[in-house]
């Protein structure tokens, strides 16, 4: 592995999460990280998985851009005021949709788990790449925070630098600026690419 001083990262594991309520009270979450604004306890970006086990309504998250992917189960479908917006009944299926927007989710045929990416769209934006097992992946990096979650281990190698190995179910972060190539095996994973509004 390479040396902290070259390649300065941190490995999150499941121990580290933390579970926090819904802010409708309906349920909870998973967080994995948060970037929190000193000023408040408003965070600039948060990555999360919630267990969603009961139709019903999203929280409010006016000011934020939302990103929601299914990892488990047989589906939801993500519904407006107007009609039905995305529904999403395969593993990796995304929805994007924004924090303020009404949304009043519909079970298919049971429970599922989502993984959730938040950013406060006045601090920053997101960008993510779906990662699966049908090949080797190469990606441009182009972050001011880089983020990758493995739903199955991973291997990885950013430009020239050594490989970073990375278990299931793990939060992997940069805290530093990176314009490079990075490579990745044939696995499941959610790279997430943070940047910062100029």
């Amino acid at each position: 592995m390479t040396s902290l001083q070259t390649l300065p990262f941190k490995i999150h594991s499941p121990d580290s999460f933390k579970t926090v309520p819904w802010r409708n009270g309906l349920g909870s979450t998973i967080e994995l990280l948060a970037e929190t604004l000193k000023k408040n306890e408003l965070f600039s970006w948060r990555l999360s998985i919630a267990s969603v086990t009961n139709d019903g309504p999203f929280s409010d998250f006016s000011g934020y851009d939302r990103t929601l992917l299914l990892l488990e189960g047989s589906g939801i479908t993500l519904n407006k005021p107007n009609g039905i917006f995305k529904v999403l009944n395969s593993s990796l299926n995304y929805a994007n949709f924004k924090g303020e927007d009404l949304i009043d989710a519909t079970l298919h045929d049971g429970p599922i788990k989502d993984f959730n990416i938040m950013t406060l769209r006045s601090i920053c934006t997101s960008s993510f790449t779906v990662i699966d097992e049908t090949s080797k992946s190469l990606l441009n990096i182009n972050a001011d925070k880089l983020l990758v979650y493995s739903i199955k281990p991973v291997n990885i190698q950013i430009g020239l630098e050594a490989g970073i190995s990375l278990e299931a179910n793990h939060l992997l972060q940069f805290n530093y600026y990176i314009n490079k190539t990075m490579t990745l095996d044939k696995t499941q994973a959610i790279v997430i690419q943070i940047n910062y509004n100029k």
